[in-house]
This record gives structure tokens, sequence and C-alpha cells, in this order.
């Protein structure tokens, strides 16, 4: 069964910018064939690909689904998945948060995968030219 394996630990840093304090990992899918998404201390994140005229609706991302934002953003940034995908496992770990006790429910979750799935091709292209021009 998905789960995260410790709690979202993170410091605010300049620019709207967030930095993990300690490693945690989000198993996917069930238990006998799970995958693990490792986010290592230290890994940073703008929170989430979700457009900021979403937030008024939903919150900030780095309030109730937050550990999931990292998740997501990191699946944005390592493309180890199709932006479909990523956006589903991010729908997932939602729904884990909020069936630990975490106030994400259905219909945030709805509104926040419609508005990735809309608007989320934005995000996935910014990291396409950002690792680029590196």
């Amino acid at each position: 069964m998905s789960s995260f394996t410790q709690p979202l630990t993170v410091t605010k840093l300049p620019k709207g910018l967030w930095i993990t304090e300690r490693a945690f990992d989000y198993r996917v899918g069930k238990e006998v064939l799970c995958e693990v998404i490792h986010i290592p201390k230290g890994r940073i994140s703008d929170g989430a690909s979700i457009p900021k005229f979403v937030w008024s609706i939903v919150g900030h991302p780095m309030d109730e689904y937050a550990q999931g934002a990292f998740i997501h953003d990191d699946l944005y940034t390592r493309k180890i998945h199709t932006r479909k995908r990523s956006d589903q496992i991010f729908l997932e770990s939602m729904k884990v948060l909020n069936d630990a006790g975490y106030n994400v429910p259905l219909w945030k979750r709805r509104v926040i995968y419609r508005s990735l799935r809309m608007f989320g091709w934005y995000a996935w292209r910014k990291k396409i030219k950002q690792e680029t021009s590196l």
C-alpha cells in the first residue's frame, strides 16, 4: 500500500523555495510491487507545479499536501515517468496524506489534479529548459 516513510521536515529559503531537513521515501502502489521514490535531505523545491491562481482555491503547496508536492516536483525534475504518470502519483500521494489525517479532501485533490493536467505542461517544459541550459 502507498505510504510515506517519514513526516516532511523543511526549512523555508528565499524566493519561495524550500529545502528538506531529512530524507524520506514514498512507496507507490502495492506493497508487493511497489516503487520507491527517494527524496534526500537537502532537496530544494518550489512546492508543486500548480498554477498560482489555483492556490486561492486549494491553499499553498506547502500546506496539507506539501509532502506530495515535493514528490511531484522531484518527478517533474528527474522525468523518470511521463508527465501524466507523475501527476497520477501526486494524486495518489494526496489521498495517502488525507487518509493520514491531513486535510486533502477529494474535491481538493480533483482541483489540483485537473489544474496539473491542464497547466502542468508549462512547469514540465520549464524544467527541461533549466536542465538543457546548465
